[in-house]
């Protein structure tokens, strides 16, 4: 089966949802991964047995799923997340059950999963919302397929692979963020068809109105029903990144703590990650190696961020927008991890793709004011620490790219030690990837264009939906802005705009 039609399949089934019966869901395979720590003991985890799978030998015999006694679906997909190069997370949920159900877990080495090289059974708990998580040991550097089957249900298939440790030539990445409900699915699509290699999601997932347990997991089982989002999820192994929509808006570490909690767990139970659910607040920030050509690097700047400081005047009303003061050189935004992540950024691999939340190289929305009038809730309300990473990145070995995302926006940039200085030497080149659904409003958009123009450090800006498609090279860096080409709901996807980053030349001069 080609990849077309097999991303045709997933598309069908996944807008049918999950049926019970097994034909339908053989003609949808899809694939995913993950990478990144270990579940909680409240949240169902299991690992491949039998040691290392070797993908040229025999395939394994597929388990008989146990009886339930009940129907269930697999409602919210698949997907898969934090990989490393022998092993990824495998995700999904079952649905329609009360009671704890033990199912079985396959991965193959084709969309049919005709070939199995590791499966098992596992067990969707109702501590965890019935989510499951799976630590698959697999061969490094191999695109793998995975589905999980239930007592008379099957899921659809998920497309995932592990991380090379030998040169790959190159190596792609899909970035987005903010995506709201019922708005511009199309993006997600075409992200889903282009089959990258590594998905980065760098927050706001959904945006909850909640303030407990109950809620933060209602809203992400309705995002994780919609189609386009299960395509996408099911397309590739995630890098799961948060920004404050997890939360609420605009969260900082002052936060109560039942309420950080409640929607931390409800994050890691309906996310692909390794990483334990929290009994105390705990970064998520961890990195995903890529062999020789690099590292991601992701962050957290929402977990430990002293709250946004708020100079001067307000530019308008909803806007935090001040006068840049004094205070943003003390104010932190990663609080201990931040030494953890300056040391990150230096290792041997040609480039690091440093994942953030939000925009981080500057922008002066007032660029005719005397003095630089900064949105405080991005880094440019951070400044001090943000000069020490960009010190850090001038030192480290490897070229830097920075992608970012929350403002709603495409934008392309350059990064300095001082971002208003244009006279100090660019060390790194940044990229905010559009957000899939959510949308500046008209006026904002308008103003954000206007003073753009008037920033010397930016390339673009262009407030659009769509993805950053970045395709790694030993010395370059290609980036590719991704938009849908009308308004429509289902509309196709074209690259609006494309640059390229070269080895040792960082900015836009490419």
């Amino acid at each position: 089966m080609d990849r077309r039609h097999f991303l045709t399949g997933l598309v069908a089934a996944f807008a049918a949802a999950c049926s019970r019966n097994p034909e339908l869901t053989t003609t949808d395979p899809t694939t995913t991964s993950s990478a990144a720590g270990v579940s909680a003991d409240d949240t169902t985890t299991s690992t491949s047995t039998g040691g290392t799978p070797d993908a040229a030998a025999p395939g394994l015999d597929p388990l008989e799923a146990p009886a339930l006694g009940v129907p269930v679906e697999f409602t919210q997909g698949v997907s898969s997340g934090d990989p490393d190069a022998t092993s990824v997370v495998l995700w999904t949920r079952v649905d329609g059950i009360d009671a704890d159900a033990t199912i079985v877990w396959e991965v193959g080495t084709d969309p049919l999963l005709s070939t199995l090289v590791a499966t098992d059974l596992v067990t969707a708990t109702g501590a965890a919302d019935h989510c499951v998580h799976v630590l698959a040991t697999l061969p490094s550097d191999g695109e793998y397929w995975y589905r999980f089957r239930a007592d008379g249900a099957t899921s659809p298939v998920g497309r995932t692979r592990t991380m090379p440790t030998t040169d790959p030539g190159t190596f792609t990445l899909g970035v987005s963020s903010c995506q709201r409900p019922d708005r511009a699915r199309s993006p997600l699509l075409d992200l889903a068809s282009a089959e990258v290699d590594l998905g980065v999601w760098l927050g706001d997932f959904v945006y909850a109105d909640a303030t407990d347990l109950d809620g933060y997991r209602a809203a992400h089982r309705a995002m994780r029903t919609e189609s386009h989002v299960k395509v996408a999820a099911a397309s590739a192994p995630w890098l799961m990144l948060w920004d404050d929509h997890e939360f609420t808006d605009n969260v900082d570490r002052t936060l109560d703590e039942a309420r950080w909690l409640a929607a931390a767990r409800a994050w890691h139970e309906y996310m692909p990650t390794r990483l334990a659910v929290p009994s105390e607040r705990r970064s998520i920030a961890r990195s995903i190696d890529l062999g020789p050509l690099g590292r991601v690097v992701g962050l957290d700047t929402r977990t430990w961020r002293d709250p946004t400081p708020r100079p001067g005047t307000p530019v308008a009303e909803g806007v935090a927008a001040y006068d840049l003061g004094p205070a943003m050189e003390t104010t932190t935004m990663l609080g201990p991890e931040l030494d953890a992540t300056i040391a990150e950024l230096d290792h041997d691999g040609a480039w690091t793709v440093l994942a953030s939340s939000v925009l981080f190289g500057g922008f002066s929305v007032n660029p005719l004011s005397a003095v630089p009038v900064v949105v405080t809730d991005t880094w440019d309300g951070y400044a001090g620490e943000r000069r020490r990473l960009v010190d850090a990145m001038a030192a480290a070995r490897p070229d830097t790219v920075v992608v970012s995302g929350d403002f709603h926006s495409a934008m392309s940039l350059e990064v300095r030690p001082d971002p208003f200085d244009t006279s100090g030497a660019v060390v790194a080149t940044e990229l905010m990837a559009p957000p899939t659904s959510s949308a500046m409003s008209e006026t904002v958009a308008d103003v954000a264009v206007l003073a753009a123009s008037f920033n010397d450090h930016f390339g673009h800006l262009d407030p659009t939906n769509g993805w950053l498609r970045l395709t790694l090279g030993p010395d370059r860096v290609g980036a590719e802005f991704r938009s849908p080409v009308d308004e429509g709901e289902w509309a196709d996807s074209a690259t609006a705009t494309s640059l390229v980053v070269r080895r040792g030349a960082p900015g836009l001069g490419g």
